[in-house]
């Protein structure tokens, strides 16, 4: 699995990186971007595999969350993101959730410890994978609709 870390403090990155070393079975190559721009210059690189997104919302270079994501989001829709937050409030984590975050962990809470960590990954590969695979159905329904009434569909 290739994972990138999107998150300005080296500490952090790495406790999250030995983490999942051992949490994940299969052979893990993770990538440390520390700065928002760093992060989708990797999204942008087409040689660059990469499965997971680990996203700190607090980067050096971005004012505010909305631009983390609309800086990010053209190059995740068929990936999963975690976003990583030290934000417990609900609300956020809620909007974050509708805006196509699929998990969340808070730094130095619950979700960061091993076990928890690993179903965090699982549920949110998992999430967008469904929702991966109902938004093929709808553009396909969608297409066969156009077809059946001749291109008039709108």
């Amino acid at each position: 699995m290739n994972i990138l870390i999107i998150e300005d403090s080296v500490v952090e990155a790495t406790l999250l990186t030995k983490t999942l070393q051992k949490v994940i079975e299969e052979p893990v190559e993770v990538r440390h971007a520390d700065t928002l721009a760093k992060g989708v210059e990797t999204l942008k690189d087409r040689k660059t595999k990469v499965d997971l997104i680990f996203l700190d919302l607090g980067l050096p270079d971005s004012p505010d969350w909305h631009h983390t994501y609309e800086a990010v989001s053209p190059y995740t829709e068929h990936l999963p993101v975690i976003v990583m937050t030290s934000n417990k409030s609900p609300e956020i984590i809620e909007e974050l959730m509708q805006h196509g975050f699929q998990d969340y962990i808070v730094k130095g809470g619950r979700k960061h410890e091993a076990e928890a960590l690993k179903e965090t990954i699982f549920f949110a590969r998992l999430r967008h994978k469904m929702v991966d695979k109902l938004a093929k159905t709808v553009k396909e329904k969608d297409q066969t609709v156009n077809w059946l009434s001749g291109g008039y569909s709108a």
